[in-house]
């Protein structure tokens, strides 16, 4: 998979010591409830980002399952196509391989649901308000600033609940 473009599978160093943070703090907790990522786009650019998630949370699952390095995850989840295109200089054809799509998709998405728990406003009782642009800020808007990020913060200090995977 190394030579396919937007796959990288070296480990940066930021990225390894994520990974050793990780790896510990599950050690510690018995693999429950140790970390929790709070974003909202997991994945946003290619298929390796899926795999560094579940690397990340769930490092002993990928190992149960055999998947623990990236070019077996993404035979079992990933389906590469290999396709004549035109050159960068636009002087002739070259074939290129690229991630096509991904297949097993439910069982993916089976492993995948085991670490992700996603929040909406109203599974958070957050109040909504309508979309406004403000051409200035004054003290109605501050108040309503105030009153969402306040509504926000008793989920900040609660407990988060553990699942097992």
């Amino acid at each position: 998979m190394s030579n396919i473009p937007g796959i990288s599978t070296t480990d940066a160093k930021k990225t390894m010591d994520m990974y050793e943070k990780c790896r510990y703090l599950n050690e510690v907790n018995h693999g429950k409830c140790g970390i929790v990522f709070a974003t909202g786009t997991p994945v946003s650019n290619s298929m390796t980002e899926l795999f560094t998630m579940q690397r990340y949370l769930q490092p002993d699952r990928l190992e149960d399952e055999g998947l623990s390095f990236f070019d077996s995850w993404a035979a079992n989840f990933g389906k590469t196509i290999t396709a004549v295109e035109l050159s960068p200089e636009g002087k002739g054809f070259r074939t290129k391989t690229r991630f096509a799509k991904f297949h097993n998709l439910p069982e993916l998405m089976s492993m995948f649901n085991n670490i992700r728990m996603p929040q909406t406003t109203t599974y958070c009782n957050i109040p909504s308000y309508p979309t406004t642009i403000y051409s200035g800020v004054n003290n109605a808007n501050l108040t309503v600033f105030t009153k969402s990020v306040t509504s926000v913060l008793p989920l900040i200090n609660a407990p988060f609940p553990c699942y097992a995977a």
